[in-house]
């Protein structure tokens, strides 16, 4: 159970920091397979990066041979995608539409 939450607070910590870089979310959403993209960036982020968090690599399936890490990145993804996607059009939207409202600056209506 420790394990996956570590993993979750690590999956957490790699995406806060991509999406904080401008450079680094345009090189990802560049990118194709995003899923599997950040699968592999997991793999290669050590977890040394953080600074109270330990991955024990056997712990990595379950007693029915279940690949936790793969389970947990995926859904992780899967949720942070959505919510991405949600702000970003949010933010499109917003802009747009104060884009399309015209300046009435000493005008009277």
């Amino acid at each position: 159970m420790v394990y996956m939450f570590e993993l979750a607070v690590h999956c957490w910590l790699v995406f806060e920091e991509t999406r904080a870089s401008e450079y680094l979310m345009s090189q990802f959403l560049a990118a194709i397979q995003h899923r599997s993209l950040f699968s592999n960036i997991i793999d290669r982020t050590p977890p040394a990066l953080c600074q109270y968090i330990s991955i024990d690599v056997a712990d990595n399936c379950c007693t029915a041979g279940h690949d936790l890490k793969e389970l947990i990145v995926r859904r992780f993804f899967n949720c942070m995608a959505k919510h991405l996607l949600f702000n970003t059009y949010h933010q499109w939207l917003h802009e747009t539409q104060n884009q399309n409202k015209p300046l009435l600056v000493g005008v009277e209506v």
